[in-house]
């Protein structure tokens, strides 16, 4: 009986492929990009004060005074895995499933498999998205919280259960994005001070700049 049902759910999970070929090339390709940045630029990407203020919310947990707190706590959650490595991996994943929202949520309003992989690429495929979720900063989880809002007040088009009503989900999952991460200031987004370091693979006294913002 244990043969039968593991060859039931290949069964099963080779007709889903089949059904979503091009969406799972393309997030094939996603998880290959995410896999060699990963590899290449180990174990993050550390943007200036930002990155610090951040770490320190998680550390010391303290608000920030300068900078909103919510990311702050997402990195609390992962401190017991002393890892700069492990958060990357977590908002990469975080870019991934971004993805497989978008996909799932044109392919339920009735978009064709192609034309929802095509709105998906962006998110999967954009190198400056990679590196957004290779960085020690909140884009990647803002993103990914509301892509959740989104997806979470337009899945029910009819039909909606009682505890799935729009303001409810929606708000919640919206609400958890606006600590993470403010818009920031044009002008300090042009600022050539800013510099993106990419952190020592062991605790090294010099990290190396690896681009300039």
């Amino acid at each position: 009986m244990a043969g039968f049902g593991a060859v039931s759910q290949l069964a099963v999970t080779r007709s889903f492929l089949s059904r979503h070929r091009l969406f799972t090339v393309a997030f094939g390709l996603g998880l290959a990009l995410r896999v060699i940045t990963m590899l290449g630029f180990p174990p993050a990407i550390w943007f200036g004060g930002d990155s610090a203020s951040y770490l320190s919310t998680a550390l010391y947990h303290a608000p920030g005074t300068s900078r909103l707190s919510g990311y702050g706590f997402v990195l609390f959650l992962l401190k017991p895995f002393h890892s700069f490595a492990v958060v990357t991996a977590v908002q990469h994943l975080m870019g991934l499933a971004v993805g497989v929202m978008v996909y799932a949520l044109l392919r339920r309003y009735g978009l064709p498999g192609w034309g929802a992989t095509l709105a998906a690429l962006p998110v999967l495929l954009d190198a400056y998205q990679i590196e957004l979720e290779h960085e020690i900063l909140p884009s990647a989880t803002f993103g990914f919280l509301i892509m959740v809002a989104i997806t979470l007040t337009l899945w029910w088009r009819r039909d909606r259960p009682l505890w799935a009503t729009p303001a409810r989900l929606g708000g919640d999952a919206g609400g958890a994005a606006g600590p993470a991460r403010r818009v920031p200031d044009r002008a300090r987004a042009r600022d050539p001070a800013q510099r993106h370091i990419r952190l020592p693979d062991h605790g090294g006294d010099h990290p190396h700049p690896v681009v300039a913002a």
